[in-house]
Protein backbone atom coordinates (compact mmCIF):
# COMPACT_ATOMS: atom_id res chain seq x y z
CA UNK A 1 0.00 0.00 0.00
CA UNK A 2 1.78 3.37 -1.24
CA UNK A 3 1.55 6.70 1.25
CA UNK A 4 -1.06 8.09 -1.64
CA UNK A 5 -3.22 5.03 -1.04
CA UNK A 6 -2.62 5.05 2.86
CA UNK A 7 -3.82 9.38 2.96
CA UNK A 8 -6.83 8.59 0.86
CA UNK A 9 -8.28 5.48 3.15
CA UNK A 10 -7.45 7.92 6.18
CA UNK A 11 -9.58 10.69 4.77
CA UNK A 12 -12.45 8.83 4.06
CA UNK A 13 -12.13 6.95 7.67
CA UNK A 14 -11.98 10.28 8.92
CA UNK A 15 -14.93 11.72 7.37
CA UNK A 16 -16.85 8.69 8.76
CA UNK A 17 -15.81 9.44 12.09
CA UNK A 18 -16.73 13.45 12.22
CA UNK A 19 -19.88 12.50 10.81
CA UNK A 20 -20.80 10.13 13.59
CA UNK A 21 -20.65 7.02 11.39
CA UNK A 22 -18.28 4.88 13.60
CA UNK A 23 -19.02 1.34 12.30
CA UNK A 24 -17.77 2.68 8.47
CA UNK A 25 -15.11 4.80 10.40
CA UNK A 26 -14.04 1.51 12.14
CA UNK A 27 -13.91 -0.37 8.93
CA UNK A 28 -11.97 2.11 6.83
CA UNK A 29 -9.27 2.44 10.00
CA UNK A 30 -9.17 -1.68 9.95
CA UNK A 31 -8.32 -1.67 6.59
CA UNK A 32 -4.96 0.20 7.26
CA UNK A 33 -4.25 -1.98 10.07
CA UNK A 34 -1.42 -3.92 7.82
CA UNK A 35 1.03 -0.36 8.05
CA UNK A 36 -0.19 0.33 11.78
CA UNK A 37 3.37 -0.74 13.07
CA UNK A 38 4.99 2.09 10.57
CA UNK A 39 2.02 4.68 11.33
CA UNK A 40 1.01 3.75 15.00
CA UNK A 41 -1.68 6.65 14.88
CA UNK A 42 -3.80 4.17 12.82
CA UNK A 43 -3.84 2.31 16.13
CA UNK A 44 -4.99 4.98 18.16
CA UNK A 45 -7.87 5.70 15.67
CA UNK A 46 -8.54 2.58 15.09
CA UNK A 47 -8.96 3.04 19.82
CA UNK A 48 -10.93 6.02 19.22
CA UNK A 49 -13.47 5.02 17.39
CA UNK A 50 -13.64 1.64 19.31
CA UNK A 51 -14.26 4.14 22.03
CA UNK A 52 -16.81 5.96 20.69
CA UNK A 53 -18.64 2.04 20.04
CA UNK A 54 -18.23 1.30 23.60
CA UNK A 55 -15.82 -1.48 23.09
CA UNK A 56 -13.51 -0.79 26.14
CA UNK A 57 -11.70 -3.89 26.00
CA UNK A 58 -10.39 -3.55 22.45
CA UNK A 59 -9.93 0.02 23.42
CA UNK A 60 -7.36 -1.09 25.59
CA UNK A 61 -5.55 -3.63 23.44
CA UNK A 62 -5.29 -0.81 20.36
CA UNK A 63 -4.09 1.84 22.69
CA UNK A 64 -1.36 -0.85 23.96
CA UNK A 65 -0.52 -1.60 20.50
CA UNK A 66 0.26 2.20 19.61
CA UNK A 67 2.26 2.74 22.67
CA UNK A 68 4.51 -0.58 21.90
CA UNK A 69 5.03 0.18 18.43
CA UNK A 70 5.50 4.18 19.35
CA UNK A 71 8.45 3.00 21.58
CA UNK A 72 9.56 0.68 18.63
CA UNK A 73 10.40 4.23 16.75
CA UNK A 74 11.68 6.00 19.75
CA UNK A 75 8.90 7.71 19.90
CA UNK A 76 8.74 7.88 24.09
CA UNK A 77 6.28 10.91 24.76
CA UNK A 78 3.67 9.72 22.15
CA UNK A 79 3.73 6.17 23.83
CA UNK A 80 3.53 7.30 27.41
CA UNK A 81 0.33 9.44 26.53
CA UNK A 82 -1.12 6.06 24.88
CA UNK A 83 -0.15 3.76 28.67
CA UNK A 84 -1.78 6.98 30.50
CA UNK A 85 -4.88 6.69 28.41
CA UNK A 86 -4.85 2.62 28.97
CA UNK A 87 -4.28 3.49 32.65
CA UNK A 88 -7.40 5.78 33.01
CA UNK A 89 -9.47 2.65 31.62
CA UNK A 90 -8.03 0.05 33.58
CA UNK A 91 -5.87 1.25 36.32
CA UNK A 92 -5.46 -2.27 37.26
CA UNK A 93 -2.67 -2.46 34.57
CA UNK A 94 0.13 -0.69 36.70
CA UNK A 95 3.16 -2.67 35.33
CA UNK A 96 2.38 -1.09 31.35
CA UNK A 97 4.56 2.29 32.30
CA UNK A 98 7.56 0.17 33.74
CA UNK A 99 7.46 -2.51 30.43
CA UNK A 100 7.65 0.42 28.19
CA UNK A 101 10.74 1.88 29.82
CA UNK A 102 11.99 -1.54 29.88
CA UNK A 103 11.75 -1.94 26.30
CA UNK A 104 12.96 1.49 25.46
CA UNK A 105 15.85 1.82 27.51
CA UNK A 106 16.71 -1.86 25.92
CA UNK A 107 16.04 -0.19 22.20
CA UNK A 108 18.15 2.75 22.59
CA UNK A 109 21.13 1.73 24.41
CA UNK A 110 21.52 -0.63 21.40
CA UNK A 111 21.17 2.16 19.35
CA UNK A 112 23.73 4.30 21.16
CA UNK A 113 26.02 1.55 21.96
CA UNK A 114 28.64 -0.82 19.72
CA UNK A 115 25.26 -2.23 18.23
CA UNK A 116 22.34 -1.14 15.82
CA UNK A 117 19.45 -1.92 15.22
CA UNK A 118 16.65 -3.24 12.98
CA UNK A 119 12.92 -4.25 12.98
CA UNK A 120 11.60 -7.26 11.01
CA UNK A 121 8.28 -9.51 11.46
CA UNK A 122 8.07 -12.48 12.63
CA UNK A 123 5.06 -14.19 14.56
CA UNK A 124 4.40 -13.33 18.31
CA UNK A 125 6.25 -16.85 19.51
CA UNK A 126 9.51 -14.72 19.52
CA UNK A 127 10.96 -13.42 22.88
CA UNK A 128 13.55 -11.39 21.60
CA UNK A 129 14.53 -8.22 23.46
CA UNK A 130 12.28 -5.93 21.91
CA UNK A 131 9.83 -6.24 24.96
CA UNK A 132 7.88 -8.52 27.93
CA UNK A 133 6.49 -11.68 27.12
CA UNK A 134 2.97 -12.21 25.81
CA UNK A 135 1.79 -12.40 29.29
CA UNK A 136 2.35 -8.74 30.78
CA UNK A 137 0.44 -5.69 29.80
CA UNK A 138 1.78 -5.36 26.46
CA UNK A 139 1.38 -9.13 25.32
CA UNK A 140 0.48 -8.47 21.77
CA UNK A 141 -2.38 -10.91 19.68
CA UNK A 142 -0.93 -9.28 16.83
CA UNK A 143 2.75 -10.24 15.28
CA UNK A 144 5.25 -7.53 16.54
CA UNK A 145 8.96 -6.67 15.62
CA UNK A 146 11.98 -8.68 15.84
CA UNK A 147 14.54 -6.58 17.08
CA UNK A 148 17.84 -7.51 15.08
CA UNK A 149 21.10 -6.33 16.11
CA UNK A 150 24.02 -6.04 13.65
CA UNK A 151 27.85 -5.25 14.61
CA UNK A 152 29.03 -2.14 13.29
CA UNK A 153 31.31 -3.53 10.88
CA UNK A 154 28.39 -5.72 9.25
CA UNK A 155 27.41 -3.26 6.39
CA UNK A 156 25.86 -5.63 4.28
CA UNK A 157 23.95 -6.92 6.65
CA UNK A 158 22.65 -3.72 7.51
CA UNK A 159 21.79 -2.93 4.07
CA UNK A 160 19.68 -5.80 3.74
CA UNK A 161 17.56 -5.12 7.08
CA UNK A 162 14.20 -3.88 6.80
CA UNK A 163 14.60 -0.61 8.32
CA UNK A 164 17.15 0.87 10.91
CA UNK A 165 16.31 2.60 13.64
CA UNK A 166 16.60 6.40 14.33
CA UNK A 167 15.38 7.69 17.75
CA UNK A 168 15.00 11.08 17.97
CA UNK A 169 16.23 12.75 20.93
CA UNK A 170 13.57 13.55 23.74
CA UNK A 171 14.77 16.22 26.14
CA UNK A 172 14.62 15.42 29.72
CA UNK A 173 13.51 11.75 28.84
CA UNK A 174 16.39 10.45 26.89
CA UNK A 175 18.69 11.35 29.22
CA UNK A 176 17.99 9.66 32.28
CA UNK A 177 18.83 6.05 33.49
CA UNK A 178 15.78 3.73 33.62
CA UNK A 179 14.79 4.34 37.57
CA UNK A 180 14.86 7.83 37.38
CA UNK A 181 12.99 7.69 33.81
CA UNK A 182 10.42 5.11 35.33
CA UNK A 183 9.78 7.52 38.95
CA UNK A 184 9.11 10.45 36.54
CA UNK A 185 6.82 8.70 33.96
CA UNK A 186 4.30 7.48 36.75
CA UNK A 187 3.93 11.81 38.15
CA UNK A 188 3.11 12.26 34.96
CA UNK A 189 -0.58 13.31 33.74
CA UNK A 190 -2.28 12.94 30.37
CA UNK A 191 -4.61 15.82 29.46
CA UNK A 192 -6.28 16.80 26.46
CA UNK A 193 -7.05 20.62 24.97
CA UNK A 194 -9.42 21.65 22.32
CA UNK A 195 -8.46 23.37 19.60
CA UNK A 196 -8.40 27.36 20.62
CA UNK A 197 -8.53 26.14 24.26
CA UNK A 198 -5.30 27.93 26.29
CA UNK A 199 -3.07 25.16 28.16
CA UNK A 200 -2.05 28.18 30.45
CA UNK A 201 -2.37 31.95 29.97
CA UNK A 202 -0.31 34.55 30.42
CA UNK A 203 -0.14 35.56 34.29
CA UNK A 204 -0.77 32.42 35.93
CA UNK A 205 1.10 30.55 38.21
CA UNK A 206 3.91 28.36 36.56
CA UNK A 207 3.65 25.20 38.37
CA UNK A 208 3.99 22.81 35.85
CA UNK A 209 5.87 21.86 32.72
CA UNK A 210 4.49 20.29 29.98
CA UNK A 211 5.50 17.69 26.98
CA UNK A 212 3.21 17.64 23.85
CA UNK A 213 2.02 14.41 22.93
CA UNK A 214 -0.07 14.94 19.63
CA UNK A 215 -1.19 18.07 17.27
CA UNK A 216 0.22 21.81 17.36
CA UNK A 217 0.26 24.48 19.92
CA UNK A 218 1.61 28.05 19.54
CA UNK A 219 2.91 30.42 22.45
CA UNK A 220 1.39 33.70 22.63
CA UNK A 221 1.93 36.98 24.52
CA UNK A 222 0.87 40.71 23.84
CA UNK A 223 2.96 43.29 22.79
CA UNK A 224 2.97 47.19 24.24
CA UNK A 225 0.46 48.22 22.20
CA UNK A 226 -1.79 45.43 23.27
CA UNK A 227 -1.59 42.92 19.82
CA UNK A 228 -1.24 39.50 20.22
CA UNK A 229 2.17 38.42 19.11
CA UNK A 230 2.76 34.56 18.39
CA UNK A 231 6.12 34.12 19.29
CA UNK A 232 6.73 30.29 18.57
CA UNK A 233 4.73 26.86 17.30
CA UNK A 234 4.99 23.65 19.28
CA UNK A 235 4.96 20.75 17.44
CA UNK A 236 4.93 16.82 19.53
CA UNK A 237 7.51 16.11 21.63
CA UNK A 238 8.56 19.64 22.20
CA UNK A 239 8.68 20.81 26.42
CA UNK A 240 7.17 24.19 27.04
CA UNK A 241 6.34 25.95 30.19
CA UNK A 242 9.96 25.87 31.56
CA UNK A 243 10.55 29.39 32.00
CA UNK A 244 7.81 29.20 34.94
CA UNK A 245 8.45 26.05 36.50
CA UNK A 246 11.64 26.43 37.11
CA UNK A 247 12.26 30.43 37.77
CA UNK A 248 8.94 30.05 39.95
CA UNK A 249 7.65 32.92 38.70
CA UNK A 250 4.18 34.05 36.61
CA UNK A 251 3.51 33.07 33.07
CA UNK A 252 5.31 36.00 30.99
CA UNK A 253 3.06 34.28 27.94
CA UNK A 254 0.45 31.72 27.18
CA UNK A 255 0.23 29.27 25.17
CA UNK A 256 -3.32 27.92 23.66
CA UNK A 257 -3.86 25.00 21.02
CA UNK A 258 -3.56 25.01 17.28
CA UNK A 259 -5.28 21.59 16.52
CA UNK A 260 -6.99 19.78 19.52
CA UNK A 261 -3.60 18.12 21.37
CA UNK A 262 -2.79 15.69 23.64
CA UNK A 263 -0.18 16.83 26.52
CA UNK A 264 2.05 14.76 29.56
CA UNK A 265 1.60 17.24 32.62
CA UNK A 266 5.00 17.44 34.91
CA UNK A 267 3.39 18.58 38.45
CA UNK A 268 6.23 21.06 40.45
CA UNK A 269 5.85 19.50 43.05
CA UNK A 270 6.15 16.27 42.13
CA UNK A 271 9.30 17.00 40.31
CA UNK A 272 10.70 18.45 42.95
CA UNK A 273 10.22 15.65 45.17
CA UNK A 274 11.80 13.59 42.40
CA UNK A 275 14.95 15.43 42.46
CA UNK A 276 15.32 14.71 45.83
CA UNK A 277 15.92 11.33 45.54
CA UNK A 278 17.45 11.03 41.88
CA UNK A 279 20.65 13.51 41.21
CA UNK A 280 20.10 12.90 37.67
CA UNK A 281 16.89 14.32 37.32
CA UNK A 282 17.96 17.65 39.05
CA UNK A 283 20.97 17.47 36.56
CA UNK A 284 18.84 16.99 33.65
CA UNK A 285 16.28 19.51 34.39
CA UNK A 286 18.69 22.14 34.42
CA UNK A 287 20.69 21.03 32.27
CA UNK A 288 16.84 21.52 29.76
CA UNK A 289 17.03 25.00 32.02
CA UNK A 290 20.19 26.07 30.44
CA UNK A 291 19.36 25.07 27.13
CA UNK A 292 16.26 26.94 26.89
CA UNK A 293 15.67 28.98 29.32
CA UNK A 294 18.86 30.75 30.50
CA UNK A 295 19.29 30.82 26.84
CA UNK A 296 16.48 33.37 26.88
CA UNK A 297 17.64 35.45 29.95
CA UNK A 298 21.21 35.65 28.31
CA UNK A 299 19.18 36.66 25.25
CA UNK A 300 17.10 39.80 26.61
CA UNK A 301 20.01 40.91 28.71
CA UNK A 302 21.13 44.18 27.33
CA UNK A 303 25.06 42.83 28.05
CA UNK A 304 24.91 39.08 26.68
CA UNK A 305 21.83 40.01 23.61
CA UNK A 306 24.91 40.69 20.97
CA UNK A 307 26.08 36.72 21.75
CA UNK A 308 24.68 34.40 18.95
CA UNK A 309 22.75 31.06 20.05
CA UNK A 310 25.91 29.26 19.45
CA UNK A 311 27.51 31.92 21.40
CA UNK A 312 25.56 31.33 23.96
CA UNK A 313 25.63 27.63 24.53
CA UNK A 314 28.99 27.98 24.78
CA UNK A 315 28.64 30.60 28.20
CA UNK A 316 25.78 28.25 29.33
CA UNK A 317 28.10 24.98 29.30
CA UNK A 318 30.14 26.81 31.36
CA UNK A 319 28.14 28.14 34.31
CA UNK A 320 26.60 26.75 37.48
CA UNK A 321 24.04 26.74 40.36
CA UNK A 322 24.67 28.35 44.31
CA UNK A 323 21.33 28.09 46.60
CA UNK A 324 21.21 30.90 49.33
CA UNK A 325 18.95 30.86 52.48
CA UNK A 326 16.49 33.24 53.49
CA UNK A 327 18.99 36.21 55.24
CA UNK A 328 22.16 34.87 53.50
CA UNK A 329 24.23 37.67 52.19
CA UNK A 330 24.92 36.88 48.78
CA UNK A 331 27.95 39.91 48.01
CA UNK A 332 28.58 42.67 50.34
CA UNK A 333 29.34 46.72 49.59
CA UNK A 334 33.01 47.12 49.67
CA UNK A 335 34.07 43.74 48.37
CA UNK A 336 36.03 42.81 45.54
CA UNK A 337 33.49 41.93 42.60
CA UNK A 338 34.43 38.43 40.87
CA UNK A 339 30.87 36.91 39.85
CA UNK A 340 27.70 38.10 38.75
CA UNK A 341 24.01 36.27 39.00
CA UNK A 342 20.78 35.65 37.20
CA UNK A 343 18.54 34.93 39.69
CA UNK A 344 16.82 31.08 38.54
CA UNK A 345 13.99 31.71 41.47
CA UNK A 346 13.45 33.67 44.64
CA UNK A 347 14.49 37.23 45.60
CA UNK A 348 16.69 39.38 46.14
CA UNK A 349 17.67 42.59 48.19
CA UNK A 350 20.13 44.48 47.23
CA UNK A 351 21.06 47.76 49.44
CA UNK A 352 23.87 49.71 50.57
CA UNK A 353 24.83 51.19 54.56
CA UNK A 354 24.60 55.00 54.91
CA UNK A 355 27.11 56.90 56.72
CA UNK A 356 24.91 56.47 60.05
CA UNK A 357 24.38 52.90 59.34
CA UNK A 358 21.37 52.65 58.11
CA UNK A 359 20.67 50.31 55.60
CA UNK A 360 18.99 52.09 52.37
CA UNK A 361 17.46 49.48 50.37
CA UNK A 362 17.86 49.85 46.32
CA UNK A 363 15.78 47.53 44.39
CA UNK A 364 14.07 44.16 45.16
CA UNK A 365 14.95 41.60 42.66
CA UNK A 366 13.11 38.40 41.31
CA UNK A 367 13.36 35.56 39.05
CA UNK A 368 14.94 36.26 35.72
CA UNK A 369 17.40 39.94 37.04
CA UNK A 370 20.28 39.88 37.11
CA UNK A 371 23.21 41.55 39.91
CA UNK A 372 26.82 41.78 40.61
CA UNK A 373 27.84 42.17 36.85
CA UNK A 374 29.03 46.18 37.73
CA UNK A 375 32.03 45.61 39.93
CA UNK A 376 32.50 42.48 37.74
CA UNK A 377 32.57 43.82 34.66
CA UNK A 378 34.47 47.24 35.37
CA UNK A 379 36.58 45.32 37.92
CA UNK A 380 35.90 47.50 41.16
CA UNK A 381 34.77 47.21 44.18
CA UNK A 382 30.84 46.33 45.20
CA UNK A 383 28.66 49.47 45.28
CA UNK A 384 26.15 47.10 47.18
CA UNK A 385 24.94 44.35 49.58
CA UNK A 386 22.89 41.70 48.01
CA UNK A 387 21.27 39.62 50.90
CA UNK A 388 18.46 36.71 49.55
CA UNK A 389 14.87 37.72 50.98
CA UNK A 390 14.01 34.09 50.52
CA UNK A 391 15.16 30.12 49.58
CA UNK A 392 17.18 31.58 46.14
CA UNK A 393 18.83 29.83 43.61
CA UNK A 394 21.61 31.82 41.16
CA UNK A 395 23.53 31.36 38.24
CA UNK A 396 26.50 32.16 38.53
CA UNK A 397 29.04 33.77 35.87
CA UNK A 398 32.77 33.80 37.40
CA UNK A 399 35.54 36.44 36.54
CA UNK A 400 37.54 33.51 34.64
CA UNK A 401 34.41 32.59 32.65
CA UNK A 402 34.33 36.69 31.88
CA UNK A 403 37.45 37.02 30.67
CA UNK A 404 37.20 33.47 28.39
CA UNK A 405 34.46 35.68 27.26
CA UNK A 406 36.03 38.53 26.32
CA UNK A 407 38.74 36.78 24.92
CA UNK A 408 37.04 34.63 22.60
CA UNK A 409 35.06 37.74 21.84
CA UNK A 410 37.43 41.16 22.13
CA UNK A 411 34.54 43.67 21.05
CA UNK A 412 32.08 41.82 23.63
CA UNK A 413 34.26 43.69 26.51
CA UNK A 414 33.78 46.90 25.09
CA UNK A 415 29.97 46.52 24.87
CA UNK A 416 29.91 45.50 28.33
CA UNK A 417 31.56 47.86 29.69
CA UNK A 418 29.45 50.51 27.88
CA UNK A 419 25.93 48.80 28.94
CA UNK A 420 27.08 48.98 32.48
CA UNK A 421 28.34 52.73 32.23
CA UNK A 422 24.62 53.47 30.60
CA UNK A 423 23.12 51.24 33.27
CA UNK A 424 24.91 53.17 36.33
CA UNK A 425 24.17 56.60 34.78
CA UNK A 426 20.68 56.08 35.12
CA UNK A 427 20.79 54.42 38.57
CA UNK A 428 21.08 57.56 40.66
CA UNK A 429 21.90 56.31 43.89
CA UNK A 430 24.79 53.45 42.49
CA UNK A 431 26.03 56.59 40.00
CA UNK A 432 26.76 58.86 43.10
CA UNK A 433 28.92 56.10 44.62
CA UNK A 434 30.84 55.16 41.72
CA UNK A 435 34.32 57.19 40.71
CA UNK A 436 33.30 59.61 38.19
CA UNK A 437 35.41 58.35 35.75
CA UNK A 438 33.47 54.93 35.33
CA UNK A 439 30.24 57.25 34.49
Amino acid sequence: MDIKEINAKKVKAEEFFSGGNYAQALLGFEELREVAENHPKIYLRIGDTLQKLGERERVIEEYRLAAWAFTRHGCIVSALAACKVVLAIDPTLEDIEGELVNLYMGLTSAVDGPKRVSLSFQSQTNESVDGPSASGPFAEKRTRPEIKTFAGSDSDQMDNALCDVAFPRTPLFSDLPHDELLSLISRTSHINRKKGDFVFSHGDVGDSIYVLASGTAEVVSRAKDGEEVVCATLNEADFFGEFGFFSDTIRSAGVRAVTDIELLELPSKKLKSLSTFYENVYKVLFGFYKERVLDRLLAISDIFRGLSHDDRQWIMERVWVESFEAGSEILKEGDEGDKMYFIKSGKVDLWTCGEDGSKSSIVELSAADSFGQYALILDTRRTATATALCGTELVVISRPLLKDIIARYPAMGREMEEVVKKQLAGTERLSERMPKELI
